[in-house]
């Protein structure tokens, strides 16, 4: 009634809506969008040569036959916590590598390894058909498809997210991976500093990192530094991940 006191919610009002608010955050809790990333089949990132996958992306190899019109991966380059065996079949060869998805793990000293294997692989191989894949196909993978085109490419690490996140939109290193490929960028092209910084790779979504500060302190060619200091990044009491 226009004027009148509005009703205030009842017992079952209070239920309805707590209800609706739970569904809500479970529709996009980190394990449903894990879901809505690994429903998808193997992505394309050089067409006819390069893919990234989650590894329940195993589950779709009959779609990704289809859609790229062949049966197996000659290559794959598998990036987990342990010592592990790949999901995937290699017709050819196959690297596993242990490599935690954490932000103080130490991916860059794999980086130079992964390169080379996958360039001898295209080399030795025709057709090649390399598979990089991690847990997920988000963050390990990622990080070392990104670094791969940066070096193959000579472009910078902004172009390579651009060209990378074309092919599969889910990329997103973690920020210690981030950090560490934009250190290879500066070591790869002499740089004092990278070409995208944190701020503009998180409002991109290029890197999975949350609340920050970020100093670019004073550098030269060789003992260059670019420090970014991380203020604590909460979200209902855990860290995002995302």
């Amino acid at each position: 009634m226009s004027g009148g006191r509005q009703r205030s919610p009842s017992e079952e009002d209070r239920v309805a809506i707590r209800a609706r608010r739970a569904a809500k955050e479970a529709e996009n809790s980190p394990l449903k969008l894990w879901e809505k990333i690994n429903e998808k089949p193997c992505s394309e990132i050089v067409p006819g040569f390069l893919y990234v996958a989650g590894e329940s992306n195993a589950t779709c190899m009959d779609v990704t036959q289809r859609r790229y019109g062949f049966e197996q991966f000659t290559h794959v380059l598998s990036l987990r916590g342990t010592v592990h065996r790949s999901p995937f079949i290699a017709t050819v060869d196959a690297l596993p590598i242990a490599v935690g998805d954490a932000n103080n793990q130490n991916l860059k000293q794999h980086f130079d390894r992964c390169y080379r294997w996958i360039e001898q692989a295209q080399c030795s191989t025709e057709p090649c058909h390399m598979l990089v894949h991690c847990k997920h196909g988000v963050s390990r993978s990622g990080a070392v498809v990104l670094y791969y085109i940066m070096r193959k490419q000579r472009c910078s690490l902004r172009d390579a997210l651009i060209f990378v996140k074309k092919g599969r939109k889910d990329i997103c290193p973690n920020r210690g991976f981030f950090m560490q490929l934009q250190e290879c960028e500066m070591d790869m092209f002499g740089q004092d500093k990278p070409s995208v910084n944190a701020v503009e790779a998180r409002k991109n979504m290029w890197c999975s990192v949350t609340k920050f500060q970020e100093n670019i302190t004073e550098a030269d060619i060789r003992g260059r530094r670019y420090s970014i200091e991380w203020e604590s990044a909460l979200i209902e009491g855990a860290e995002k991940s995302w």
